[in-house]
C-alpha cells in the first residue's frame, strides 16, 4: 500500500514520539497509553542498537537541555537587543556552555519567574529549572496543554507541495491539494508551487487568527545518477513551506478551524 499517497490524501496524518511518550515508557507518567508510547519509541529504534529505557532517559536529558536552552535564548533575546547576525554561533556556543554538565567558574540564575503547562512538565521544566536555578511555578491544571497550550503557544502551518517530470513528454506536474497542474518548464513549475504554496500556508495561518506572520520555504531535489556518473535524472522536487505566527487573543473566542 502506497502510504505517501494516503497521506497526501488526508485518509492518514502523520504522528510523531513525544516527551509524554517518553515520561510513559520510563513509568514517570502514566495517564495516557502506555503502550502506544512503548511501540513508538521501539519503532524509532527498529535500526539502532539501544536498549528501550537507555534511549528513552538519554532523549529525555537532551530535551530537557532543549528546554533550558530555549529558556536561556529568550532571556538574552529580551535583555540583549544589540546581538546581531554574526553573534549568532557565539551565542549557540554560550546556550551549550550554560547548560553541560561540566563545572565552570561562574554562577548564575534567572530572577525572572517561569509559568509551565502541559502534562510532562513537572519532568521536564522542572529538572530545566534546576538547570538554569530558575523558580518553575506549576499552577493548578497545569497539565491540560491542549487547550492552554494552544492559546500561548505559535501557529504552525505546514504545506508540502511535489514536483514530477513528466514520463511522456519534457514537462512537470505539480502535486498539491489532491490535485495535478501540467507546466511545461521546470523553472515555472517551481515558482508556480511556491505561489500556490505560500498562499494557502498564509491563508490558513490567517484563518486560525496569527499574526506577525513568518515564511520559511525549502526545496528538496531527488535525484539518481544516469547511465553517466556526470548525468543525473530527476525524480522529484519537494516544495515545503512553513509558516508560524503569534495568535491573537481575540480570535480565540467562537473560533472554529
Amino acid at each position: 500500500m502506497k502510504i505517501n499517497r494516503l497521506e497526501r490524501l488526508g485518509i492518514i496524518k502523520r504522528i510523531g514520539l513525544t516527551p509524554t511518550d517518553l515520561l510513559h515508557v520510563l513509568n514517570e507518567y502514566n495517564k495516557w497509553d502506555e503502550e502506544a508510547s512503548n511501540y513508538g519509541l521501539e519503532f524509532l529504534l527498529s535500526e539502532i542498537n539501544l536498549g528501550k529505557k537507555k534511549s528513552a532517559k538519554m532523549i529525555k536529558n537532551k530535551f530537557i537541555k532543549n528546554c533550558a536552552k530555549k529558556i536561556l535564548e529568550m532571556v538574552i533575546k529580551k535583555y540583549s537587543n544589540n546581538l546581531k547576525k554574526e553573534d549568532t554561533n557565539f551565542k549557540k556556543e554560550l546556550l551549550d556552555i550554560l547548560v553541560n554538565d561540566k563545572k565552570y567558574p561562574w554562577n548564575f540564575n534567572i530572577k525572572m519567574p517561569i509559568v509551565a503547562v502541559g502534562a510532562p512538565a513537572s519532568s521536564y521544566l522542572n529538572e530545566a529549572g534546576h538547570l538554569l536555578d530558575a523558580n518553575i511555578i506549576l499552577n493548578e491544571n497545569f497539565e491540560i496543554a491542549n487547550a492552554i497550550g494552544a492559546a500561548m503557544g505559535e501557529v504552525l502551518i505546514k504545506k508540502e507541495i511535489l514536483i514530477r517530470p513528466n514520463t511522456s513528454d519534457e514537462s512537470y506536474f505539480v502535486y498539491f491539494n489532491n490535485c495535478r497542474e501540467k507546466i511545461k518548464k521546470l523553472d515555472n513549475a517551481i515558482n508556480y508551487a511556491k505561489k500556490i504554496g505560500k498562499k494557502n500556508a498564509l491563508n490558513k495561518a490567517k484563518l486560525a487568527g496569527a499574526k506577525n506572520l513568518n515564511v520559511n520555504i525549502n526545496t528538496n531535489w531527488k535525484e539518481v545518477c544516469g547511465s553517466f556518473r556526470e548525468n543525473k535524472k530527476l525524480i522529484e522536487i519537494k516544495i515545503e513551506i512553513v509558516v508560524s505566527g503569534i495568535p491573537q487573543k481575540n480570535n480565540f473566542k467562537n473560533k472554529v478551524i
